[in-house]
């Protein structure tokens, strides 16, 4: 039985990842292994029978490989026409001027993901030896993180430091602060506490259009270009959407680099 099941599974295995290889030389592949099922078509059955959980394992790496290579392809498409979102330099950026990748992210300050992504990009930028730059956007999905994206903003209007301070803090304290009684205020006392803000200031640039006008043209952005979901991150406008790694991060970073 163990003779057989070994034969079994290094058919199935062929089969997934037959489906998932490239088309050259696929069809020669495609006839040994249709040969090898003629003669012995018992062994589907006592696969599928005798070991589920390695046939859901080799069906499950076969899926994940098409949607990685499929990403990939999209990728190197949007290379050809990448995205081109606006970069106002008079917002708060996060690394050199003259780098030459660009990162833009959209956001949520009470979105998990966007908090792990936030961090993998501060790491990415200031590790790059100045070949990256990250321009935060948002894309807030409840009103608390409507007003938190325009604390950031109205702090970016006094200093860049104080803007790139909040948004630290309030990624690393964000259970914290998504658990409390009111959102709003936890931000707001976050944003008073930190040194050197002008509270004066903070209150009348929060309310006032400039503000306003970032926030929803961030949003208004995000929308046209048929995103629903945050985190969203363009890098030199080709978009990577989601929960991702530091190294999927990386792995985009240098296809934009090399422009293939």
């Amino acid at each position: 039985m163990r003779r057989t099941l070994s034969v079994s599974l290094a058919v199935l295995a062929a089969l997934v990842l037959a489906a998932c290889a490239p088309r050259s030389g696929g069809p020669v592949l495609k006839e040994q292994i249709r040969d090898a099922v003629r003669e012995h078509p018992e062994i589907v059955l006592e696969a599928l029978a005798e070991d589920k959980v390695a046939l859901l394992e080799l069906v499950e790496q076969g899926a994940r490989e098409r949607r990685d290579r499929a990403m990939r392809d999209k990728w190197r498409q949007q290379l050809e026409t990448p995205l081109e979102p606006a970069l106002d330099p008079a917002r708060p950026w996060h690394g050199a001027a003259d780098a030459a990748v660009t990162v833009v992210s959209y956001s949520d300050f009470l979105c998990g993901y966007c908090a792990r992504g936030a961090a993998t990009l501060d790491a990415l930028v200031e590790g790059s030896g100045g070949t990256v730059r990250h321009l935060a956007k948002h894309a807030p999905m409840s009103e608390n993180g409507e007003y938190a994206a325009r604390l950031y903003e109205a702090l970016g209007l006094q200093q860049e430091a104080l803007a790139l301070d909040f948004a630290r803090r309030a990624f690393a304290e964000q259970a914290k602060i998504a658990s409390a009684p009111e959102p709003r205020k936890a931000f707001h006392d976050l944003a008073l506490a930190l040194p050197g803000v002008d509270a004066g200031r903070l209150e009348a640039d929060l309310e006032g259009e400039t503000v306003r006008d970032r926030v929803r043209q961030d949003a208004r952005e995000f929308l046209d270009w048929g995103f629903s979901g945050v985190p969203v991150y363009l890098f030199n406008g080709v978009a990577l959407e989601g929960a991702v790694s530091e190294g999927t991060m990386r792995e985009i970073l240098e296809l934009v680099q090399g422009g293939r």
